[in-house]
């Protein structure tokens, strides 16, 4: 990308996911400065498209900033995850615990919906 290639030197000096979000992404590429970059490269978004779908692809140029980082995926994710809803049902998905311990018993349960004999 043309905006990570003219901030090289800052994107590589990031270290982490706060002084990410902290140093550089408060001012990524303004929505006008993206819409005269598609203009340049002979694309017209449709008004009505722009309206519904520019804020996600603002929200993917931010993980793809992120993604230029030393950081990378892991500047990536974070961002993209705001606006991803497969991303978010798997994490929510991965997040239920597998086996739930009750400690004053010591019985362990299986999580709810599951069969173990599968």
């Amino acid at each position: 990308m043309d905006y990570a290639d003219r901030h090289r030197k800052e994107l590589s000096s990031i270290n982490n996911l706060e002084e990410l979000g902290k140093r550089f992404l408060p001012k990524p590429p303004s929505m006008q400065e993206f819409l005269a970059y598609l203009r340049k490269q002979g694309i017209r978004p449709v008004s009505s498209q722009w309206e519904e779908c520019g804020d996600i692809l603002m929200t993917q140029i931010k993980a793809y900033i992120g993604r230029n980082t030393r950081l990378e995926d892991n500047g990536f994710y974070p961002y993209l995850g705001k606006i991803d809803n497969v991303l978010q049902k798997a994490l929510e998905v991965l997040y239920v615990p597998l086996i739930t311990e009750l400690p004053e018993s010591g019985f362990v349960l299986a999580p709810i919906r599951s069969n173990l004999d599968e």
